[in-house]
């Protein structure tokens, strides 16, 4: 298991790493397909900065993927040297092992991740770390608060903890994000609250602003005396007393068709869903909402791209309202 100490090494290592190059869009170079010529070096680049530099000059990204690599640089070529283009400033992100992983404009302006780091270690004293990943494109923290649980009523061993989650992206890949997240210990579940208070951090990397640091942001933010989670438990607790009343598999069709989930991924949730009633000793006939939800962040456990479970873990969480 990382901890918040083995997390701050590895940020600084990776950022030790990092560089960024300033450049006009007409002086982009090609030397392959999936190449850039940057200060007389070769250098590979990642399919996150590809994705970007078709974006700078509107180049279909499926469309230069398919090309033949001297079409492909045919196509930067023209379009670089385009008016609309060719007088933009651009920042290359390089890293030193793996080449350029990000290509931004010069408005983009992110919170480096050591900033970052430096800016929640406060909080991450009373926290233990649950999760954590970092790549070139994103870094995602979950911190748990072990002091602030709740236990649903009648069900000792379902536990829930509270906690937050951070990500943020140095390659314009994803905004600085900080939500609060309650975890269900029973299963590890996340289940990410979208918090309409303005009780979360949503910052757009651009055009830095002076002002209130994220230190202090956090701790108006996330007071960890458990009233912010309180009102979450709540929320989440009290789907325990809708009953479904329709078939669970009428209701899982209706939840993939409204967060366009996959077929493949609600036949998964329907399993989770057996398993959630047979660990709590249900009869299938008293579903509640609190088992559909439980059962898709199960599924969402297994799901191979991280990204991905994020994605659903957030979208279930709009039904606690």
């Amino acid at each position: 298991m990382e901890t918040f100490e083995t997390i701050k090494t590895q940020v600084q290592d990776w950022h030790n790493k990092r560089e960024d190059v300033s450049i006009a869009t007409a002086d982009l170079e090609m030397s392959d397909q999936y190449q850039m010529c940057v200060q007389r070096k070769i250098l590979p680049l990642s399919d996150h900065g590809v994705f970007q530099l078709c974006d700078k000059l509107r180049i279909p990204l499926g469309y230069y993927n398919r090309l033949p690599n001297d079409m492909a640089i045919q196509q930067v070529d023209y379009w670089k040297s385009r008016e609309q283009f060719r007088d933009k400033q651009l920042r290359l992100k390089l890293h030193q092992d793996d080449g350029v992983i990000g290509i931004v404009t010069d408005k983009h302006v992110p919170v480096a991740n050591t900033s970052l780091i430096e800016g929640i270690e406060a909080v991450a004293t009373k926290s233990k770390v649950d999760a954590f990943i970092l790549t070139n494109e994103k870094l995602y923290l979950r911190l748990v608060f072990p002091d602030i649980t709740k236990t649903l009523k009648d069900y000792k061993n379902d536990v829930v903890k509270a906690g937050i989650q951070v990500i943020n992206s140095e390659v314009g890949s994803s905004r600085l994000f900080i939500s609060p997240v309650i975890w269900r210990q029973v299963c590890s579940n996340g289940l990410v609250i979208a918090d309409t208070s303005n009780r979360l951090i949503n910052r757009i990397h651009r055009n830095k602003k002076e002002g209130i640091s994220i230190e202090e942001q956090l701790s108006q933010i996330f007071p960890l005396n458990g009233d912010l989670y309180n009102d979450l438990f709540s929320q989440f607790f009290k789907l325990d007393y809708k009953i479904t009343k329709r078939p669970a598999k009428e209701i899982i069709a209706e939840i993939n068709k409204q967060f366009n989930f996959t077929q493949k991924f609600g036949e998964d949730v329907l399993q989770s869903l057996d398993i959630e009633i047979q660990e709590r000793n249900k009869k299938i006939e008293d579903t509640t909402m609190y088992d559909v939800v439980n059962a898709y962040t199960r599924s969402a456990q297994k799901l191979p791209n991280f990204d991905n479970r994020l994605n659903v873990e957030s979208k279930i969480a709009t039904l606690i309202k």
